[in-house]
């Protein structure tokens, strides 16, 4: 279990549908890239549904509470230095899921457009579906292996309202 420090990005992409001023219902996408200070990368496709919260509606800005969930597709390479002339390459795709729930704050400058902050705690894990080593060449491995991240999660961005 690594317990390295990560950077990460995620580009976001979500559809409200307003039930009322009150609900909202939604799908969403993300694109998370990580990278830990051994080298090691690590990309999450995400797909999910959320459920919103909304209140202290105003003319042009609003606070929502957002529970997101979801299925993730992931990649995981891990580089390990074995000598001077010969790197160790693991490779892992794995399947898993999301959870994420999330406080946020959005300003419309105008009818249309504005911008959102969002907070949250993002939860994740997935294990191996297939595991392969370039080390002695490339081989397929039995070896599983589940990652679990978790962390903070900071989500600034442009809001359209249509």
């Amino acid at each position: 279990s690594s317990k390295n420090p990560t950077a990460g990005l995620m580009l976001p992409i979500a559809a409200e549908f307003a039930l009322n001023d009150t609900w909202g219902i939604g799908l969403t996408y993300a694109n998370n890239t990580y990278i830990n200070f051994e080298s090691d990368k690590s990309k999450l496709n995400n797909i999910g549904v959320f459920g919103a919260l909304h209140f202290s509606n105003k003319v042009n800005s609003e606070s929502y509470l957002r529970l997101n969930a979801g299925l993730s597709f992931a990649s995981f390479n891990d580089n390990t230095i074995v000598s001077y002339s010969n790197d160790e390459t693991y490779s892992y795709k794995m399947t898993g899921g999301f959870f994420k729930p999330s406080i946020g704050f959005r300003n419309y400058f105008g009818e249309h457009f504005g911008i959102f902050l969002d907070g949250g705690l993002g939860i994740y894990s997935v294990s191996t579906n297939t595991a392969e080593s370039s080390y002695y060449g490339s081989q397929t491995l039995n070896e599983k292996f589940r990652m679990k991240l978790v962390g903070a999660e900071i989500t600034f961005g442009l809001a359209v309202k249509l």
